[in-house]
């Protein structure tokens, strides 16, 4: 048994803090030099409902979450009802035996550690307030899996400081309380546990911290604990984002929290419109003005915004969007997890025209494809959709620091301003220039570059209205011209090639069975961890992982299918909207399909299964 692996989960009802319990649980485990990914499942209400964190902790980076759970924290009898069939072998359930009767009988299996933690009582005793009963579970879990306490003490007060020295106290003396109980009276009855690497005071745990040479080892290099959501608003600063404006929609609020939170240190703007039109037209004057900006939102609010999407491709103005996708159609599942955008995203809005749309799988593609978002965005003039869903945006991963060291900034042809010239400033700029490349020289309005005019209809080189047919075909043209350079710039990046057996190709060649699965967005974590299952039974699994869907890099996707020996498409949607588009660019089907919409993510067991069946029904036949 793996002893720094677990699979940690804690539910209760809304409002006894399961995503702050969430975040302590993951820094604990991150500052000790473990890895963590966590997700936070809530209802669609106002009040109420079941809340469950799920945290999997890895001595090695982890991807996804498991499908069984080690832990399992009841903060109610609900939770057991609703994921006593999650728990692995020798699992352990932590509860208050005073508020929730539970017996072997009712779970009918044996190899569960019941630890009937009281909660209330010890709360009662130490005369502490009832809402710190989830940092005493916390404590107790941390007591059952023999954690370094201090660790967890070192957290809690750093996330808690802000509220005063007697909320810190009161949470110190509540995870002592939880941690002091199971320590005790469940030493050695559960079999699993975890231990710190390092630990953040700079001292070493064992034999890791530092090689033969005596140099700090990476492990214990301090890491983030971030979510998708907060890699694309980091990213965004770091890019030189100047305004964003936005309404709030789940999965895509919390950028709008993260930015307006550092809006004065930073130095930009961020509104909170009345509506989603408002939200896209604000951006795009922005972008007119001249400087970076962005919005975000969900499928539902870009219903809306998307005939302003078309104002800004017909204009040429850079334009960065974030799509957080959720199920639909109307407000479907507002908040859990799908991928059923795509095909709307690809064209969105009236007319012919191109835009750029991606999709990072995990927190680090966020941070750096929104970077590379926002300069493509400015070199091509086009509007850039970035595409995430609930899963990736709002789970947590741990991250090492992000290496800014080479980030470049790219604004595209901008025509530097000019001194004051009368002559020059009564002069009309020819904003839409017809070039080679299709990309015209930007200036903006009062750089004394010349008057810069823009319509909204179709226009001339100098932005008048214009019907000319000729001209309207030469407009057309010019703004498809653009995209012939965007793939040359994306590289190897539009379709990344990861997973086992694809450095060696003897090696892959070697494996009869050999399966590539083709994905987008937030499975490439699922499918990794896949990866690593079925690498243990000795398959070799290689992966491509669409980052750039528009524009599609066709050739590419040809040599993958044509050289693989059999070929699975996963998406979390019903209609495998990228199968689709595959097969509308290189003519090509994939063999097998595993598709998932009930509004949950894919764990990476489901993919193992699916691949197993597969392999096994290929040796059948052969």
């Amino acid at each position: 048994m793996d002893n720094n692996r677990l699979s940690w989960m804690m539910g209760g009802e809304a409002g006894v803090g399961i995503m702050a319990a969430d975040m302590v649980f993951s820094k604990t485990c991150t500052r000790g030099g473990l890895h963590i990914f966590s997700t936070v499942d809530y209802p669609s209400l106002i009040r109420g409902g079941h809340n469950v964190s799920h945290v999997q902790v890895d001595k090695e980076k982890v991807y996804s979450h498991a499908q069984q759970v080690d832990i399992l924290v009841a903060l109610n009898r609900e939770t057991i009802d609703l994921h006593l069939d999650e728990l692995s072998e020798n699992a352990a359930i932590i509860y208050d035996g005073d508020n929730i009767e539970l017996s072997y009988e009712d779970l009918k299996r044996q190899d569960v550690t019941l630890c009937n933690v009281p909660i209330g009582n010890l709360i009662k005793t130490n005369s502490l307030p009832k809402i710190v009963a989830n940092t005493v579970a916390l404590g107790a879990s941390f007591g059952l899996v023999k954690y370094d306490l201090s660790i967890l003490e070192g957290v809690l007060r750093d996330t808690y400081e802000r509220k005063g020295e007697s909320v810190v106290e009161s949470n110190l003396k509540a995870a002592k309380a939880g941690f002091d109980y199971t320590a005790k009276n469940y030493a050695g009855t559960f079999t699993r546990s975890i231990s710190p690497i390092h630990h953040p005071s700079g001292g070493t745990v064992g034999n890791s911290g530092t090689d033969d040479t005596g140099k700090k080892d990476v492990t214990t290099e301090k890491r983030m604990v971030i979510t998708g959501n907060d890699a694309i608003a980091m990213a965004a600063i770091r890019a030189g984002l100047k305004f964003y404006s936005a309404y709030p929609m789940t999965p895509a609020s919390s950028i709008l929290h993260f930015l307006a939170a550092h809006e004065r240190r930073f130095g930009y703007i961020v509104k909170q419109t009345e509506d989603e039109i408002a939200a896209i037209n604000m951006a795009i004057g922005a972008s007119y003005a001249g400087v970076r900006s962005m919005t975000g939102t969900s499928g539902g609010g870009f219903s809306l915004m998307s005939e302003a999407l078309g104002l800004a491709a017909i204009t040429e103005t850079p334009l960065v969007a974030v799509w957080g996708q959720r199920p639909g159609p109307s407000t479907g599942l507002a908040t859990w997890t799908e991928q059923s955008d795509l095909r709307f995203a690809l064209s969105a809005s009236q007319g012919d025209f191109q835009r750029i749309v991606m999709a990072p799988g995990d927190a680090s593609e966020c941070f750096y494809e929104t970077i590379r978002a926002f300069n493509l965005a400015e070199k091509y003039q086009v509007p850039v959709i970035i595409m995430t869903d609930k899963y990736l945006a709002e789970s947590h991963e741990s991250v090492d620091i992000f290496d800014t060291s080479s980030i470049k900034i790219d604004r595209g042809d901008i025509i530097a301003p000019t001194d004051e010239n009368e002559d020059v400033q009564n002069s009309y700029f020819k904003r839409f220039a017809l070039t080679d490349s299709g990309i015209s020289p930007r200036a903006f309005p009062g750089a004394h570059a010349g008057l810069v005019r823009v319509e909204s209809s179709e226009h001339d080189e100098y932005g008048d209205y214009t019907e000319n047919e000729d001209l309207r075909q030469a407009m057309v043209d010019k703004r498809f011209a653009k995209f012939d350079g965007v793939l040359s710039d994306l590289g190897e990046d539009a379709i990344k090639i990861m997973g086992e057996g694809t450095e060696n190709e003897t090696q892959k060649n070697e494996n009869k069975n050999a399966i590539t699965m083709i994905s987008w967005g937030s499975i490439k974590g699922p499918i990794k961890e896949a990866s690593k299952l079925l690498a243990n039974d000795g398959i070799l699994v290689r992966h491509a992982h669409v980052l750039y869907i528009n524009p599609f890099d066709t050739k590419k996707m040809e040599s993958i299918i044509k050289s693989a020996d059999t070929t699975i498409l996963v998406e979390n949607n019903k209609g495998a909207q990228l199968g689709g588009v595959i097969k509308e660019k290189t003519g090509l089907d994939v063999d097998h399909t595993l598709l998932k919409y009930n509004g949950r993510e894919f764990y990476p067991e489901e993919i193992y299964r699916k691949v197993k069946e597969i392999v096994g029904a290929v040796e059948a036949k052969s």
